[in-house]
This record gives structure tokens, C-alpha cells and sequence, in this order.
């Protein structure tokens, strides 16, 4: 299976962008970055205001998520080098959305990454194997 990370297309410096998510959402939500895939998919909107599903992978096991407490659904919004980038979390406090603005590289780096892993065949679910 082909991983599309979202750190391989994000048009932002990693580090600056972990330290501004620490800043803004906290360590948790930070530290869940390293591993968030963008499943292939066709992105919601334009290179200039887009949305896609994205996720720790792998997440939650079946037992951490009986032993949580359930929270509300939070969007935390982190803006650098005019770029504004929504991360949405779910009850779970897990990433599960990402809205992202004023970043066209990050579109286009994203599209051509979904083209090469639909070109290769790789374009199965990404718990398939």
C-alpha cells in the first residue's frame, strides 16, 4: 500500500509547523502529525481553499477508544507563511480533517502525489495491504 503523508506535501517547513501546532492545539494534536495520511482522494474545493480526510495511521485501537471519554469535535487553525491550515479533531481528540487555505503548492503537490499512486496501481483502501 502507497501512503500519501501529509508532511510529503505540506508547502511548510515541518518543524516550523509542529512548533506552531504545539502553540496552537497542544502537544497531543502535534505529535499525531508524524503519522496523518491523506487517503487518495479527490480533494474538496480549489488549490486555493481545499479539504481533505486525514488521519494518524494507525489510530485507535478498539480498547483505547472504549477506555476514552468521549469530548467535543474541535478545529484549531494554525496560519503560516499566509497559509491557513485547519486541523479538525474528532471526539476522540484525533485528527480526522484537514481544511487548508492560501497554500495552491500544497494542492498541487498533493494532486500529483494521488496521480502517481493511481497510475501505480496503488489506489486500494489504506488498510489494504
Amino acid at each position: 500500500m502507497v501512503q500519501i503523508y501529509l508532511f510529503d506535501v505540506l508547502d511548510l517547513s515541518r518543524e516550523e509547523f509542529f512548533d506552531e501546532v504545539v502553540d496552537v492545539a497542544g502537544h497531543d494534536v502535534a505529535n499525531q502529525l508524524k503519522s496523518v495520511i491523506v487517503p487518495v482522494q479527490m480533494p474538496r474545493g480549489d488549490a486555493n481553499d481545499f479539504s481533505v480526510l486525514a488521519f494518524a495511521y494507525p489510530g485507535l485501537t478498539p480498547e483505547d477508544k472504549r477506555d476514552m471519554t468521549l469530548v467535543n469535535e474541535e478545529t484549531y487553525h494554525v496560519k503560516m507563511g499566509g497559509a491557513d491550515i485547519g486541523i479538525e479533531l474528532d471526539q476522540f481528540k484525533m485528527i480526522n480533517w484537514m481544511h487548508i487555505r492560501n497554500s495552491p503548492n500544497t494542492y498541487e503537490s498533493l494532486m500529483a502525489k494521488i496521480r502517481l499512486v493511481v497510475e501505480a496501481g496503488g489506489n486500494k483502501r489504506y488498510w489494504e495491504k
